[in-house]
């Protein structure tokens, strides 16, 4: 009788171009946890005893059973207990070219996508996307893609000084939004196409404002909060800072 352990993998956070992951915070080996990977390779949990070590044993009515096994979480590298040394979380970012990001580019505009056809010349559309993300789940904002999802690219993002002009104007907006945000920003680059990628976490805090207006995201459209949800979101916040102490 061939009895097989079932592998169930962890329930890790994950967002839409794999930023969050978890370290081991002894070696650095960042784990993965990818469909395509599988138990026996660098960036998954091994266990000790293996999952394929199983005691079975038999009772008096012929009736199997499976005798249950304290295993301990292992990094796969260097070996150490990941009880006693805790998986760090990290934010990376796995984007490399633009067909990396065209899978999700045509599913088009939703409550965690934004696009925008260049740098807006009001910054305000901007500041208020970054908040409106903030205060809901994250996001991402494609700057260089079009609402119908073409993508054409933004100018002066093919030197370091453009980019760092680019990255110093993005970062000007996050100074008018309270409380601070935070954001990563990439450049993705083909063919001379370059499209810049903010990508927006969640904030920690109930609602967040630019320049003193709070913002939220509905569907795919960010819009100023109401006061009825404002207080919402305050009341919510609350409850589970209360729940967590």
């Amino acid at each position: 009788m061939a009895i097989i352990a079932k592998y169930v993998a962890p329930k890790y956070p994950d967002d839409l171009i794999h930023i969050d992951r978890w370290m081991c915070s002894n070696c650095g080996l960042i784990f993965d946890f990818s469909p395509e990977s599988s138990p026996d390779e660098l960036g998954w949990i091994n266990y000790d005893p293996p999952l394929d070590n199983v005691h079975i044993w038999m009772d008096e009515k012929g009736d199997y059973h499976e005798e249950e096994i304290e295993r301990t979480e292992i990094c796969p590298r260097c070996a150490c207990d990941l009880s006693k040394k805790l998986l760090q979380r990290i934010f990376i970012s796995a984007t490399i070219n633009l067909n990396d990001i065209r899978p999700i580019v045509q599913k088009g505009e939703s409550d965690l996508i934004e696009f925008m056809v260049k740098y807006p010349d009001n910054a305000h559309e901007l500041g208020k996307e970054i908040a409106a993300f903030s205060t809901a789940k994250g996001g991402k904002i494609f700057l260089g893609v079009k609402d119908n999802g073409d993508i054409v690219g933004i100018k002066d993002a093919d030197t370091p000084e453009g980019i760092d002009d680019l990255t110093k104007r993005i970062r000007g907006v996050m100074g008018k939004i309270n409380p601070k945000v935070d954001i990563s920003i990439n450049i993705v680059s083909e063919n001379e196409i370059h499209v810049a990628i903010i990508t927006v976490r969640k904030g920690i805090f109930p609602c967040y404002e630019y320049e003193g207006k709070a913002y939220i995201r509905e569907l795919d459209a960010s819009r100023p909060a109401t006061y009825d949800e404002k207080i919402r979101l305050h009341s919510e916040w609350l409850e589970r800072k209360s729940k967590t102490g």
